[in-house]
């Protein structure tokens, strides 16, 4: 079920658990446990309809806020995960990687708030606590297992709030891991255009005519911006070249689909 998950196919999870259910009845209470768990992920994932939690580990908390955040809810996702106390001893060794789970959550629902600047904050917590759990307990967690995620997280939310040379950084060395994700191309392509915006505006503009509402800007374009000197554009750097390069990655990454027949 498991992989059913990691391979994004909530149906086959559904299906199995299912099945699973009717020959479980004498299991332990904890392979029960998991077992729901598994089958919320999915209906989740799916977006069906999902039963209430039980509010009886860290676990069940997230999968609470995740329930609300897909339902467009936040607020009330943030409210949940404040209920984190209950379940964590902040005095006693971390025995699983929670701290990085939970602020990397928090990051999220922030970002997903507006408030980009506190969602940066609590993303870079997040790898600071994965890497310092990793140093840690090196027989417990593969380092390179959910680094990649919580780099790539942080890099959005640097983006998100107009900081595209450090999003740029992240989204490179994430890059390197989800190289067949079109996503990840097309942050990379933001960044650069965000980053020429920013240092490049007051160079387009030839002139400034009317005043007011009927003002207009004529733009321009400096001929000699572009070089032609042989440089590789696959190295990344913060140019349009390089972003023409990523979006091209992410336009041959996408899923093919057959045109309609309304537009033959």
């Amino acid at each position: 079920m498991e992989v059913y998950l990691c391979c994004r196919t909530p149906d086959k999870v559904v299906a199995l658990a299912d099945r699973a259910y009717g020959n479980f009845k004498g299991a332990s209470p904890e392979c029960l446990d998991l077992l729901s768990r598994l089958t919320l992920r999915a209906n989740l994932m799916s977006k069906r309809p999902s039963v209430p939690y039980p509010n009886s580990s860290i676990e069940w908390l997230f999968l609470g806020a995740h329930q609300r955040y897909v339902n467009g809810n936040p607020q009330a996702a943030m409210e949940i995960l404040g209920q984190y106390k209950q379940f964590i001893d902040t005095n006693s060794p971390n025995t699983d990687d929670v701290w990085s789970a939970l602020n990397n959550n928090l990051g999220v629902l922030y970002s997903a708030m507006k408030k980009h600047n506190m969602s940066v904050k609590y993303m870079q917590q997040a790898l600071k606590e994965h890497l310092k759990y990793a140093s840690e307990n090196p027989s417990k967690i593969n380092p390179s297992k959910d680094r990649h995620l919580y780099v790539f997280n942080l890099g959005i939310s640097l983006l998100k709030s107009n900081r595209p040379e450090d999003a740029f950084e992240c989204l490179v060395e994430a890059s390197r891991h989800y190289s067949n994700n079109p996503r990840i191309w097309f942050r990379l392509a933001e960044c650069c255009v965000m980053n020429y915006n920013k240092n490049n505006r007051q160079e387009n503009i030839v002139c400034k005519m009317g005043t007011g509402a009927h003002a207009k800007l004529i733009p321009g374009r400096n001929k000699d911006k572009y070089s032609i000197s042989g440089e590789s554009y696959a190295i990344p750097t913060l140019t349009l070249e390089f972003a023409a390069l990523c979006l091209m990655n992410a336009i041959t990454l996408l899923p093919y689909k057959e045109p309609s027949p309304d537009f033959a």
